[in-house]
């Protein structure tokens, strides 16, 4: 995710330029076992060169395969990309969402994500660093001169960012400043790192479903089983007392014929 880090410095080129940056960096697992990286840049265009820098900053996101569109607000250009991996089974989506958000040039540092699968419910943990002052100081790959760097430096603490994450279920255990649904959002100041950590349990409603159907069509299933067994008892004991009664009526009537025939 290379892409990320020349976002966030460009970003900053752009703060200097303009005056006024907002960037967001998203990551998203949803319960299609779909994994996302979005990102949006907010600009105010105040001259031709940021307008160029933005042009350059959407095609290098084009060419790292990304999906971007560029549109205006008022006075400010807003480019948006992003970027989609669908999987079949949400461990296949679990190992993507993770590569997308610890694969090497990821703006995070450290990200792990556990993935607890289970009949009722499966459990995400996810947790990672985030520091703009150490995205900003790997600047060897995009050639930014000493002087420019410490304008950098300096004016990237006015910005305005914001790291996104959102997995699949409710949220059990984050801290995040805010929480929308189930997006959880960290808000990010220059020179601060921030610890990301997230946990949620998403319940497997159709299980439930399946094992509560199963359980009721098992309990009807005993009940007949009772009901037939006592009907056999039933039929049973009437056949033996038919039987005894028979017998009974047999020996009685014996015995007359015995006495009529003395």
């Amino acid at each position: 995710m290379k892409i990320i880090k020349l976002m966030l410095i460009c970003t900053i080129l752009l703060l200097l330029l303009s005056g006024c940056v907002s960037a967001q960096i998203s990551y998203t697992l949803n319960e299609q076992n779909e994994a996302q990286a979005a990102y949006m840049l907010s600009v105010e265009t105040a001259d031709e060169l940021s307008g160029g820098y933005i042009n350059a900053i959407q095609k290098h996101w084009e060419n790292q395969g990304f999906e971007t569109e560029l549109g205006h607000q008022g006075e400010s250009s807003v480019l948006t990309g992003r970027m989609a991996q669908q999987s079949e089974t949400r461990r296949q989506a679990a190992q993507s969402f993770f590569e997308m958000t610890g694969g090497e040039g990821s703006a995070l540092q450290d990200a792990a994500l556990e993935y607890i699968p289970g009949y009722e419910r499966d459990e995400y943990r996810f947790s990672a660093s985030i520091s703009l002052e150490e995205v900003i100081r790997q600047s060897e790959a995009q050639n930014i001169p000493d002087d420019e760097m410490s304008a950098l430096l300096i004016g990237a603490q006015s910005g305005d960012y914001s790291l996104s994450v959102s997995l699949p279920g409710e949220i059990a255990e984050t801290n995040a400043d805010d929480i929308d649904g189930s997006v959880c959002t960290w808000k990010l100041e220059y020179g601060k790192s921030r610890d990301v950590s997230l946990r949620t349990v998403w319940v497997n409603q159709a299980n439930i479903d399946a094992y509560a159907a199963l359980e009721k069509e098992k309990a009807q299933m005993d009940f007949w089983l009772w009901v037939c067994i006592i009907a056999a008892a039933a039929l049973l004991l009437g056949l033996l007392a038919f039987l005894l009664i028979r017998r009974v009526l047999r020996i009685r009537a014996s015995k007359v014929r015995v006495k009529k025939f003395r």
